[in-house]
């Protein structure tokens, strides 16, 4: 899990999407460094094993990668067409992510967190964070996940075994 979080944190920065924001003069510009503004998600799925999926959607951009200890396969980053946009983000708005319940780590089945990332009307972001046992039965969070594994097949020919 290690070696995804570090791939997440040092590969996130390179994303395609999303608006870059920046200062009016040098130290400005240095003290923003890395800021990015726009929604964002990322699905995380977590297995006992250790084997972890990572998705992350800024915009139309999706990056994926995939870990299990040491070993670490990164799908790397690919757009998506205006149809995939519009029902990806149709379908993490009917995931509710932000009145669910937080939830907890799942140790037994496993564990997607979902990350929802939002621009608020004062520019500021809103971070909603939940959990979800691997074993749900949450129609919206199974049909969530299946069509991104779609996706992610469609683009990199290999489905991800959340």
């Amino acid at each position: 899990m290690r070696v995804a979080v570090l791939l997440t944190l040092s590969l996130c920065a390179a994303c395609p999407g999303g608006e870059y924001a920046r200062g009016g003069g040098m130290a400005d510009f240095a003290s923003a460094r890395g800021e990015t503004n726009g929604r964002s998600f990322d699905f995380v799925s977590t297995k006992p094993s250790g084997a972890e999926w990572t998705i992350r959607i800024r915009g139309r951009a999706m990056w994926v990668a995939y870990a299990k200890g040491e070993k670490a396969d990164e799908l790397g980053s690919f757009n998506l067409s205006d149809a995939e946009v519009e029902e990806l983000w149709q379908r993490v708005d009917n995931a509710d992510i932000p009145n669910r319940r937080r939830g907890k780590p799942d140790d037994k089945h496993g564990t997607v967190s979902l990350h929802l990332r939002e621009v608020t009307d004062d520019g500021e972001h809103d971070l909603e964070t939940v959990f979800v046992s691997r074993e749900t039965t949450d129609d919206d969070i199974i049909d969530l996940a299946d069509y991104i594994a779609d996706v992610v097949e469609k683009h990199r020919k290999e489905r991800p075994a959340f």
